[in-house]
């Protein structure tokens, strides 16, 4: 019984079984023309480690002379930025009520060099307070950590006439004379979406091919290994029209035998040979 022929995948009643509208045909697969598109971008963010300096000066930073600077006028700079300069340190008699007697520092004035020249630059702390409260510790049997109202140097006040600075409160002295504008990294981002795309022809052929199983939907060759075989047919004759319902995936062979494609027959001779060929090493009958 197995060498009797299965005809019911002939190749000749299969196309006999069409002309009598018996369909025997599987249905091709639809394909949805959408891609992931990739798109880099770059975007602009705060530095993290400016974020951690602006910050921490919003409470004060014990710093290292050679890390304050000034500017042409004498301003004091720390990483850019404008700030105060004071001492945290004070004696407990020192601070009367809750004012000290301590002065605050907006400029590399006389008091500031004799500091330093002295050896204890070191002291002071430098911060963007623009309250005019400050943090302090005091010393004594009863050293804490409090909080109290200063007032700016004398010798910062005349450096700072000499240069016509003018204001009423730290915080305008801030808005008016700190131009600092941190630095931005960049942060380079992938952004995947699906989007539709109108495909080449080549594309689609391809893209049903593939989705046929390199199969010809008449005769069931598998032209995996012969692609070139394998040919997109349009049912109407437009071969613009790339509708769904408009195409089949066939091998040469079937495909010169549709309506009005007999001139394949000779234009493809040698590719309806090698796929005859084709469907007797596959098994499939054509009497």
């Amino acid at each position: 019984m197995s060498a009797f022929i299965n005809y019911t995948s002939c190749v000749q009643i299969k196309r006999l079984f069409l002309l009598m509208g018996i369909k025997t045909i599987p249905a091709l697969p639809k394909v949805n023309w959408e891609e992931v598109a990739r798109e880099i971008y770059k975007e602009f963010i705060p530095d993290p480690s400016e974020i951690k300096i602006t910050k921490k000066l919003k409470r004060g930073i014990e710093v290292l002379p050679s890390e304050l600077g000034n500017d042409r006028r004498g301003l004091l700079k720390y990483k850019g930025r404008k700030v105060v300069a004071y001492i945290m340190d004070q004696y407990y008699r020192a601070v009367q009520g809750k004012h000290s007697e301590y002065k605050f520092h907006l400029c590399n004035c006389a008091t500031l060099q004799q500091m330093k020249a002295e050896g204890r630059y070191k002291r002071y702390v430098v911060t963007q307070r623009d309250d005019g409260w400050f943090e302090i510790r005091t010393g004594g049997r009863r050293s804490s950590k409090r909080k109290v109202k200063m007032e700016l140097c004398k010798n910062c006040e005349r450096v700072l006439q000499r240069h016509g600075i003018r204001f009423t409160s730290l915080g305008e002295y801030f808005k008016k004379y700190d131009s600092y504008v941190p630095p931005n990294i960049r942060d380079a981002k992938a952004v995947e979406a699906i989007q539709k795309y109108s495909p080449s022809h080549k594309e689609i052929a391809n893209k049903y091919k593939e989705v046929a199983k390199f199969r010809c939907l008449y005769c069931g060759v598998d032209c995996s290994r012969h692609k070139h075989l394998l040919h997109l047919h349009h049912i109407n004759g437009v071969k613009g029209d790339n509708s769904h319902e408009n195409l089949m995936v066939l091998c040469a062979d079937c495909h010169a035998h549709q309506p009005r494609h007999e001139q394949m027959r000779s234009s493809f001779k040698q590719a309806i040979i090698e796929v005859k060929q084709l469907r007797k090493k596959q098994g499939i009958p054509q009497v």
